[in-house]
């Protein structure tokens, strides 16, 4: 059969279509290359058209992907896009001049919801502008706007889509590092005969993944990096990321550090990591049983983050001068939220780099663990790729440093995840701190100078527990609104307790609201996708 069709005019058909919708033209990328990493061996794949609502181009921001077919659109062929992410392909067929459209689902086959003529897609598209432009996109597939079943009908989507595609990429990569450690953890016990020391080997991998990332990304700073050695490498990973001052030691051993580097720079390409899988392996791979011992390591869920700053009325806040803290900031997953909502309140038409500005010194953090902090700022880098980074995320004990109030003092919005253990002995008695508890003492420290909005994560004790009673009057004394969010004991990954977030806002007034939320163990999953408790 001859091909009625060109491959270029189906995809400049598509492409005008995307534009008149509100897709930048340099969001619509010709032969997409992506990383399948759904099959065994991971190998790269690419479509015809690619279409992603902003940078980076990762699974988080694709939104279309297009095909040109000849014969085969069958629902095994089209599924073989999944691992690009996007919650939709257009297929365009070269005989019929037909357009099929495809939801892409997490644990199944595609499913086909329409076939129109190509002539008539532009009409199609433009009828459903509000639902399918590049915003609304972002919105729709983000956690926290799904309480309500996402319902677009011809571009109906899989909520559960990202999430799958996120935790098994984050399951990919955490195979690969733990594999690097323990090669190197080999590798170092037959060339050296003391302690194996995980921190500077966590820290080796990690300056090592920001590497391959950046030259993954094609970032201009990494474009001649790929010929580099390892020590080249990790000298020019430090020089972007601290700049003038004196980065914690990474281990020494050249002939580690290279064996380390071929081990990543072979694997798979990093162009998806997001975030969120830079959060699952902070917490599965990168911090060892005795750290998450010795600091109270309990990492928050990105989607906890997301939903406790969805509940928190930031449009209320004068953007101009909205300053937002995290201490016991990790790997900052209540910065980056923050920075989510931010985002939308800004200018349109803002400079980059004016927005970039902006978000600095909006956002500021503390840590007292070099190396959680150095996570951090990798987490900020990612969240406002493709900028240098450089944020506000300062070294330092919340419990014994001063700076800790001159930060409290300017915050309009404070957001932690605090440690939950008892302090020991010595510490509290040479710090005269009051509480036997840290989360205790961080909550009552913040509630001295009250910020307009609070949001904490602190165990389920804290609704009863005698250690927590001047700290519940003071909230209750202080916020008109307070919502209480009972999580069971599954909330984090290498614990087992039971947590709540505390969720706070508005001076009191005569008319105080107070709302409880539970969510049920078997109910926790679907939460953190859809954001529906138990009741």
């Amino acid at each position: 059969m001859l091909e009625r069709y060109s491959a270029d005019h189906l995809l400049g058909v598509v492409r005008q279509g995307l534009r008149d919708v509100g897709y930048q033209d340099n969001l619509l990328i010709r032969n997409f290359t992506f990383s399948d990493f759904l099959v065994t061996h991971t190998r790269t794949k690419s479509i015809d058209l690619a279409a992603f609502a902003q940078e980076p181009l990762s699974p988080r921001s694709a939104c279309f992907g297009i095909t040109v077919t000849r014969d085969d659109d069958s629902a095994e062929a089209i599924g073989a896009y999944r691992a690009l992410g996007a919650p939709q392909i257009l297929a365009g067929n070269l005989h019929t001049g037909e357009i099929a459209f495809w939801k892409v689902n997490a644990q199944s086959d595609p499913t086909l919801t329409a076939r129109i003529a190509v002539s008539d897609l532009a009409e199609t598209l433009i009828k459903h502008e509000s639902e399918i432009n590049p915003a609304q996109m972002l919105r729709a597939r983000s956690i926290g706007l799904r309480q309500e079943s996402s319902q677009l009908g011809l571009f109906d989507f899989d909520p559960d889509l990202l999430p799958v595609l996120e935790e098994k990429l984050g399951k990919k990569l955490d195979q690969l590092l733990s594999g690097a450690i323990s090669d190197s953890k080999e590798l170092y016990l037959s060339r050296h005969d003391d302690e194996f020391p995980f921190i500077q080997i966590a820290r080796l991998v990690f300056r090592l993944v920001a590497a391959k990332l950046l030259i993954d990304r094609k970032h201009p700073i990494a474009e001649d990096w790929s010929g580099y050695d390892a020590p080249s490498l990790i000298r020019a990973v430090e020089e972007f990321y601290f700049g003038s001052l004196e980065p914690e030691s990474v281990l020494a051993d050249q002939y580690i550090q290279n064996a380390v580097w071929e081990k990543i720079r072979s694997a798979f390409p990093f162009v998806s990591v997001s975030v969120e899988v830079l959060a699952y392996i902070y917490e599965n791979t990168l911090v060892s049983e005795g750290m998450r011992k010795e600091e109270g390591v309990h990492a928050t869920p990105p989607a906890l983050a997301e939903y406790l700053v969805r509940h928190l009325p930031f449009k209320d806040l004068d953007p101009k001068n909205c300053r937002v803290f995290e201490p016991f900031s990790g790997h900052a997953p209540f910065l980056v939220a923050a920075l989510g909502q931010l985002k939308p309140l800004l200018p349109i038409d803002i400079d980059p780099v004016e927005r970039h500005k902006y978000f600095q010194q909006s956002l500021s953090g503390m840590e007292s663990d070099e190396f959680a902090r150095e996570v951090g700022l990798r987490s900020l880098m990612l969240a406002d790729y493709p900028n240098k980074d450089h944020w506000d995320i300062q070294p330092g004990d919340v419990y014994d440093t001063a700076k800790f109030q001159t930060y409290l003092k300017r915050a309009d919005v404070v957001l932690c995840n605090p440690p939950y253990e008892r302090f020991d002995v010595d510490y509290r008695g040479a710090r005269s701190i009051n509480r036997f508890r840290k989360g205790a003492e961080a909550l009552l420290r913040v509630l001295e100078f009250p910020p307009d909005m609070l949001g904490f994560v602190l165990p389920r004790s804290f609704l009863s527990d005698q250690d927590y009673d001047e700290a519940r009057r003071k909230v209750d004394d202080t916020y008109s609104e307070i919502e209480i969010v009972s999580l069971p004991d599954n909330t984090f990954a290498h614990s087992n307790v039971e947590p709540i977030l505390l969720i706070a806002n508005n001076a009191k007034n005569d008319r105080p609201v107070r709302r409880s939320v539970l969510v049920e163990k078997n109910d926790f999953r679907q939460f953190l996708r859809t954001y529906k408790p138990t009741w």
